[in-house]
Formats: structure tokens, C-alpha cells, sequence
């Protein structure tokens, strides 16, 4: 994986969840929170009960309850995996830059080190 795509992904994922938390739109959190009357969306909080649900819903009326549920089904399945993404592509451009096996018949485990630009293997043995 490139260091572009890492960038782009990168970029991409912390713009959609400061646009999502930020900016005025439909189905946007400062949209939802006039929608229920300033009340925190569900996702919003550390914990609720069933008490809580029911109460949000009733501020929310049906439009509202409407707009929550396409808020679910779109923005809420879009942004955790855009994020899973992302910290996919983190775990695989260091992984890849540190540690290779190689295909030798003695398994040896090479450890690469970055100095100043160039890549020294250092092989370590198995006992």
C-alpha cells in the first residue's frame, strides 16, 4: 500500500467526520440535535434506557425518527468502515516497512531498520 493512498485515506476519513460533526446538513449530528430539540442522539451518549429511547423518539416525531433511521442506514455504516479503511491501510504501510519473513529453508525472520533512507536487514535466529 502506497503512502498516496494512506494520505488519501488519511484525509478523507478525518474530513468526512469533521463535516459529519461540524457542518449544517441533512442528516448531519448538528441537524439531528435540532431535530430532538438539542436532546443527544443515542450513538451520543455513554449509555441509555429504554426510557431515554422512547423519549428521544417522541421529540424527534415521525419525520424526525424518519431522518434518524436514514442517518443509520448511510452516515452510521459509511464512516466506521472509511475508518476501518484507514486504519487498515495504517497497520499495513508500517507492517510492511518493518518486519518481512523470508522464504528461506532456514525461516529466518529479518527485522528492517530505516536509516536514513536505507533499509539494513538485521537477521535474528530461532533458538
Amino acid at each position: 500500500m502506497s503512502r498516496f493512498v494512506f494520505a488519501a485515506l488519511l484525509t478523507l476519513t478525518i474530513g468526512a467526520l469533521l463535516v459529519e460533526n461540524l457542518l449544517y446538513f441533512p442528516l448531519s449530528v448538528p441537524y439531528m440535535k435540532e431535530l430532538a430539540a438539542g436532546a443527544p442522539l443515542l450513538d451520543m451518549r455513554p449509555g441509555y434506557t429504554p426510557d431515554d429511547v422512547y423519549h428521544l423518539f417522541d421529540i424527534l416525531t415521525q419525520s424526525g425518527r424518519g431522518a434518524y433511521l436514514r442517518l443509520l442506514w448511510t452516515i452510521d455504516l459509511l464512516l466506521p468502515a472509511l475508518s476501518g479503511l484507514f486504519l487498515s491501510s495504517a497497520v499495513r504501510l508500517r507492517s510492511a516497512s518493518c518486519v518481512s519473513i523470508s522464504s528461506s529453508p532456514g525461516r529466518v525472520v529479518r527485522l528492517r531498520r530505516e536509516h536514513r533512507g536505507h533499509d539494513s536487514p538485521a537477521p535474528l535466529s530461532h533458538a
